[in-house]
This record gives C-alpha cells, sequence and structure tokens, in this order.
C-alpha cells in the first residue's frame, strides 16, 4: 500500500481500516500486539507465570484479529482483481504472480529462521558442547 499515490482501492481499504469503521478493530489489534510483546518480552527470571499466561492470551486474540480485520478488508474492499497474467486461452503454463513468489519465499525464509533459533536456542545444532 505505499507504492500508490493516495489513490485506488488499495487507499480505500487503508481508510476503512484505520479511520473508517474497521478502525475500533484495527487499533485494538496494535494494542494487543504490543501489550503480548511487552508482556512476552521481559527478562528472564522476572516473568511470572500470570504474565505469561496474560501474554500468550494477548498474543492468541491479537493474532484472531489480524485474521479478523484482513478477512473483512478484503470482504468490504476488494484489493486482488488481479492476482496474476491473463491467460490467453484455456490452455498454457501456470506462472505464478509476484505475490505468490514472494509469500513462499517469505514463508520459506520464516522456516529456516525459526529452526536456526531454535537449534541456538536449545542446543542442538552445536557439536561441541561445553560445561
Amino acid at each position: 500500500m505505499g507504492i500508490y499515490p493516495g489513490a485506488g482501492s488499495g487507499y480505500e481499504a487503508m481508510i476503512w481500516l484505520v479511520a473508517g469503521k474497521g478502525a475500533v478493530m484495527f487499533w485494538l489489534e496494535i494494542v494487543a500486539l504490543v501489550a503480548a510483546i511487552l508482556l512476552l518480552g521481559k527478562i528472564k527470571g522476572s516473568s511470572k507465570g500470570s504474565s505469561v499466561v496474560l501474554g500468550a492470551v494477548l498474543a492468541l486474540a491479537a493474532i484472531y484479529l489480524v485474521k479478523s480485520n484482513l478477512l473483512q478488508t478484503e470482504l468490504f474492499n476488494p484489493l486482488l482483481n488481479l492476482p496474476g497474467p491473463v491467460m490467453f486461452g484455456d490452455t498454457g503454463s501456470y506462472l505464478p504472480s509476484l505475490i505468490e513468489i514472494g509469500l513462499s519465499v517469505g514463508i520459506i525464509s520464516l522456516g529456516a529462521l525459526l529452526l536456526s533459533i531454535g537449534l541456538n536456542k536449545l542446543n542442538l545444532g552445536n557439536s561441541n558442547t561445553s560445561k
């Protein structure tokens, strides 16, 4: 949404989400995300069980709100009216759009990052263990 100069269907969807009828749920989502990050991002040892549970519940609520807001925005303001290149005729090879390619690369990168962080935190990837 940052590429266009403030016009078109993307602009209408963004205004609906941040300042229109969808604004309450959008800002509630942002507050829930920030609160969950603050509760779960405390230094080790100083976190209490109740703050971890509250942070996890807030994170789950924020994830639900993200999904709900994306769905509501897409239903009221269709954004993807051209998902890929136009095929001439019914036959031809499939060519994924840039959104599909970017999403695939992003998911694979996120998986690699999570694997790397998990192996590092659990000390599973190190063959040299010094105690």
